[in-house]
């Protein structure tokens, strides 16, 4: 064999060693990028999830704010309707501001049993 056929030889050698070590290589990042994608559809996924449960809880929150908003309309409905509830709410008050018993009785026109159940129900600990 000639020199040049060695040479010639070793070349293709390493030129097929190149493409082997080439191929190689790009299967590795073929396997990386097949699990990569995996990856990011999962927390694409994930995300999707999520944002469905946060309309879901937005839609409930605003739902129970509505709920909430109109019981509240109800009871300033009931406040102003029944007179003994607001005489209620003024004892209550007065209790908060230091009123004792016997003004509770006094200035509401309470009974006692009344006026000490409030005053017990509304003092401060």
């Amino acid at each position: 064999m000639s020199l040049v056929t060695s040479l010639e030889t070793l070349l293709l050698l390493l030129v097929a060693a190149v493409i082997v070590l080439m191929y190689r290589r790009q299967t590795v990042l073929v396997g990386r990028i097949d699990d990569l994608e995996r990856q990011l559809q999962d927390r694409e996924n994930l995300l999707h999830e999520i944002h469905s449960g946060a309309l879901g809880m937005g839609q409930r929150l605003l739902s129970l704010a509505a709920d909430v908003e109109r019981m509240q309309g109800a009871q300033d409905e009931l406040k102003s309707v029944d007179p003994q509830s607001k005489l209620y709410s003024r004892a209550a008050k007065m209790v908060a501001l230091g009123a004792d018993i016997d003004e509770l009785m006094r200035e509401c026109e309470l009974p006692r049993a009344e006026a000490e159940l409030l005053f017990n129900l509304h003092k401060k600990p």
